[in-house]
């Protein structure tokens, strides 16, 4: 038996037809065994491809047009399955477990070897493709393609619109900076909040890893959707094949995602935007460190996530919304370009350096400003007479929605509003 390279064959790696595909893949879809498997058999001779024993890793075959025997059997190439399954909690994603425990494969009766597409943690729950087209397996699960994955979370506690920003800005984690593409709020409780969040990358156990840098435990997790594929009426354990228009959505959104990956130019778009279609709101295409929430174009913002100035304007001094201040103005009303770098606002009267501000009279260290009279710890304020919960105030009687209260007679678009008499640059009240 003659034992070939790559190049000794007609079919060469590098000059495959759009029907190559890896060997090892070929073998592990038609399932002789896993890949890593494959590889071995490869390597020990026991795979010939039109009559020649093939020991090369990485040597590519036509499945339709190649004839291939494993100890001399020839393999068949059986169709390709396409699942949507509703994985319960507790079942794991993996094809091999040692100690016995329920796999999603377990649940789908067939006797093609099929795999998971991605992976849900042991404690998360819902949508999972399972199929054995390595091909579609690998657009939908590696980062480049961008493929979008939407989860609804429930957490304890209550995230507020800043905790939302962090998100949305990015997260370092041990492999790197991560950050979900949207998140909206869609509903509150006493102590918990549901969260839908979409994520075009997919890190281990990332939204879990994300939501506890902010303060706030997972109690639920459900994949609801992967690209315009969704779980829909299925109930856990539940499964269904996909139709063809499911399959050929989500080969298209890959090789969509695909192109818009190399044609994207350089750049960065504004944080904070609602999608049109979802509503939701989406963080920057990339995040290039801290120092970009300082850009000009990017307007500052309240508690509530709402924008205090137009995206641009800027002050009597020169400066943009949310841009630094390189430089503190002295108490004199010296302006900024002539102080000098470095210069802090002057300390005040009896103040040493290092001094905190006096304690008010009669608190302890540490002790917290006295509670209102009658409300209890963790209680929020008494709402407004009248007002249901999530009720926003009344609007002033002729100004329509989304109209902002109308400008001070005299000041221009952008222009804030006069310093006190008396108050110079940068000193407080």
């Amino acid at each position: 038996m003659v034992h070939v390279n790559a190049k000794d064959l007609s079919l060469d790696p590098a000059e495959s037809s759009e029907n190559s595909e890896r060997l090892n893949k070929v073998l592990a879809t038609a399932g002789i065994a896993s890949r890593r498997e494959c590889d071995e058999l490869i390597e020990a001779g026991r795979v010939e491809v039109d009559g020649e024993v093939v020991s090369e890793l990485g040597f590519k075959v036509d499945p339709r047009s190649q004839e291939i025997r494993v100890d001399g059997d020839k393999i068949r190439i059986g169709k390709r399955l396409y699942y949507a399954f509703y994985k319960p909690d507790g079942v794991l994603c993996t094809n091999e477990d040692p100690d016995g425990r329920s796999r999603v494969i377990d649940w789908i009766p067939t006797t093609t070897r099929i795999y998971t597409v991605g992976r849900l943690d042991r404690s998360s729950e819902g949508l999972i493709v399972v199929t054995n087209d390595g091909t579609l397996a690998q657009r939908l699960t590696h980062p480049k393609f961008g493929v979008e994955k939407t989860y609804d979370v429930t957490v304890v506690g209550h995230p507020t619109w800043e905790d939302v920003k962090v998100l949305l800005d990015g997260v370092r984690l041990a492999e790197g900076w991560a950050k979900v593409k949207k998140l909206d709020i869609r509903k509150r409780s006493k102590d918990r909040t549901q969260l839908r969040i979409v994520l075009d990358e997919g890190k281990n156990r990332e939204i879990r890893r994300l939501l506890a840098r902010i303060g706030h435990k997972v109690v639920k997790l459900v994949r609801v959707g992967i690209g315009r594929l969704a779980l829909g009426l299925l109930q856990p354990g539940e499964y269904r094949e996909l139709t063809v228009a499911e399959i050929k959505g989500l080969e298209n959104l890959a090789a969509k995602m695909d192109r818009g990956s190399r044609d994207k130019k350089p750049g960065r778009a504004a944080a904070g935007k609602r999608d049109r279609g979802t509503g939701m709101r989406s963080g920057p295409r990339s995040f290039q460190g801290r120092n970009d929430r300082f850009e000009n174009d990017r307007p500052s913002r309240d508690r509530g996530g709402r924008p205090t100035s137009r995206p641009g304007a800027r002050d009597s001094q020169g400066y943009g919304s949310g841009e630094r201040r390189g430089r503190f103005a002295g108490a004199t009303g010296q302006s900024r370009g002539e102080s000098e770098m470095g210069d802090r606002r002057p300390r005040p009267e009896g103040r040493g350096m290092g001094e905190r501000r006096p304690r008010p009279e009669g608190r302890d260290m540490g002790e917290r400003r006295p509670r209102p009279e009658g409300r209890g710890m963790g209680e929020r304020r008494p709402r407004p007479e009248g007002r249901d919960m999530g009720e926003r105030r009344p609007r002033p009687e002729g100004r329509g929605m989304g109209e902002r209260r109308p400008r001070p007679e005299g000041r221009d678009m952008g222009e804030r509003r006069p310093r006190p008499e008396g108050r110079g640059t940068g000193e407080r009240r």
